[in-house]
């Protein structure tokens, strides 16, 4: 997603403000944040946030783009390989069975 789909889609309610996925990141993690992204599919949108750990690791958290709720996470990977894309529709997968079915992704 463009920031411009970002701001339209914060906007229209679609997704929770960064600042409140940067909360629940800092609440649940004392690390340093590298990166942030928003995600969709066109039927549900994540945040994606790279954290760096104290050894060096660096982890990809998955939050609920409208809840702001950790929904999965994984270590780096590469981003073009076919792991990551199945892991991600997975958390998406999810995450649309779950608000089908009025609950919280496990």
């Amino acid at each position: 997603m463009d920031h411009d789909e970002v701001r339209e889609a914060v906007l229209e309610g679609r997704l929770a403000p960064l600042d409140t996925v940067l909360g629940a990141v800092r609440n649940s993690f004392e690390l340093q944040i590298v990166d942030v992204r928003a995600l969709t599919n066109d039927q549900a949108y994540l945040f994606e946030v790279l954290i760096l750990e104290a050894d060096g690791a660096i982890l990809q958290l998955y939050y609920d783009g409208r809840t702001a709720k950790l929904v999965g996470w994984t270590g780096v990977g590469s981003e073009d390989g076919s792991e990551y894309s199945a892991f991600v529709e997975e958390i998406f997968a999810r995450l649309l069975d779950a608000q089908t079915e009025g609950q919280s992704p496990q």
